[in-house]
């Protein structure tokens, strides 16, 4: 999966908080979050199409866009990319450098914990 940016994650909130949409009606819920021209807009969902993010449904007088991937898949790869490239592929690098920096709560800890315990069972 193609990475994706800050703006082009507005524009695929949007779709997958509701799909199809026109591209009229993701214009005037993206310029409710953001200033931007309709162009740029919809340069956003032309790159996401591109990438394999956002499918287009063509209509005799609309096109209607939708999300082509789930929010859970698209998450899980953003981590994965992440991890790849700031902990060399290691989830266990990851983890030791959030416990390290104390970005975990006791509680985060004791959750993880049990996660882990129940990957055995």
């Amino acid at each position: 999966m193609k990475n994706i940016t800050d703006s082009e994650r507005i524009i695929m909130d949007i779709l997958w908080d509701e799909s199809p949409l026109s591209a009229a009606e993701v214009i005037r819920r993206a310029k409710l979050i953001e200033p931007w021209a309709d162009n740029t807009i919809r340069t956003f969902l032309s790159r996401l199409h591109d990438k394999g993010l956002v499918k287009i449904a063509k209509g005799e007088s609309v096109n209607l866009y939708s999300a082509a991937v789930s929010f859970e898949k698209t998450r899980i790869e953003v981590v994965r990319t992440a991890i790849n490239k700031m902990f060399d592929g290691s989830v266990k690098n990851m983890m030791v450098s959030f416990i390290d920096s104390h970005e975990l709560s006791q509680e985060d800890i004791d959750d993880l914990k049990s996660l882990l315990e129940g990957i055995g069972k």
